[in-house]
């Protein structure tokens, strides 16, 4: 399985961007390997890269992700705590705010793996049913 994992820093998005480019031209051209899916990191607290790296962990071993973008997004506020949303495909499939002291990270990681989970399935399953011809 090959997996791109981008840390995404807000200064270099361009950088960034020409970087994704190279490699998924590589991987067409290069050695004849396709990437399998993109997760993105766009956090900036502690907290946010507690989240990002439990929540790619726990993705990873589910072993769902097929032709999928999943985007982590972190929206720090000094006196409500950081909003971090999770997108796939650009859509966001979870939400949740994480304050200074008291959350554990890796609870809310846990719940966001099984939101994404669900929308994956329900999107297998509505692609299954369209194929043999079921509308749902």
């Amino acid at each position: 399985m090959s997996v791109l994992l981008l840390k995404e820093h807000p200064a270099r998005r361009k950088d960034i961007l020409f970087y994704w480019l190279v490699l998924v031209l590589l991987s067409f051209y290069g050695n004849g390997k396709e990437l399998d899916f993109f997760l993105l990191d766009q956090t900036r607290t502690r907290n946010g890269h507690e989240f990002y790296y439990e929540f790619s962990r726990l993705l990873m071993a589910e072993g769902l992700l097929k032709d999928e973008t999943v985007l982590i997004r972190e929206f720090p506020h000094p006196v409500w705590g950081n909003k971090l949303i999770v997108f796939l495909n650009d859509i966001p499939v979870y939400q949740t705010t994480v304050y200074r002291r008291g959350n554990t990270v890796s609870t809310m990681a846990v719940r966001g793996v099984e939101a994404t989970k669900k929308i994956l399935i329900m999107k297998a399953l509505n692609k299954e049913l369209n194929e043999i011809g079921v509308k749902g």
